[in-house]
């Protein structure tokens, strides 16, 4: 990016929405941006490169309040590279915690199948649906 960009070049080029600039801006991830003679918010080459930044972040599926962490540590003027590595491991764990409940909701929801497919004529049982109303609620599932 050679020169500063309004709000609607930077979104174009980043393929990213002026709502979302303007939400970053209020909740200082990104700084107020200079304005221009007529007002409008002109955004330099360093905007750009914060907001990329957060982009690829986002992608990446860290949080906002993570993303802030990140850019505070380099604006200390140390490098964040622990601190990501650390907050990926996180994620990893979340993710590999997400996959076995996953697979025991998998496992449950085959157990029901077999049942309701062996014992058919229990369906026609109940308000709604005999094969939903025998189910023995387990782990703790809430709505």
């Amino acid at each position: 990016m050679a020169k500063d960009l309004l709000i609607h070049e930077l979104c174009e080029q980043l393929d990213i929405t002026t709502k979302a600039v303007r939400y970053y801006e209020k909740i200082g991830i990104i700084p107020n941006p200079s304005r221009n003679t007529a007002n409008y918010r002109v955004y330099s080459n360093e905007d750009f490169k914060r907001l990329d930044f957060i982009k690829k972040a986002r992608i990446m599926n860290f949080s906002l309040d993570e993303i802030r962490t990140i850019i505070n540590i380099k604006e200390e003027g140390k490098l964040p590279c622990d601190k990501v590595i650390g907050l990926i491991e996180e994620k990893i764990i979340g993710i590999d915690k997400q996959i076995a409940a996953m697979m025991e909701f998998k496992k449950d929801l085959t157990k029901n199948l077999e049942n309701f497919k062996n014992n058919y004529e229990s369906g026609k049982n109940g308000n709604v649906c005999g094969f939903i109303e025998s189910i023995t609620p387990q782990r703790g599932l809430c709505f």
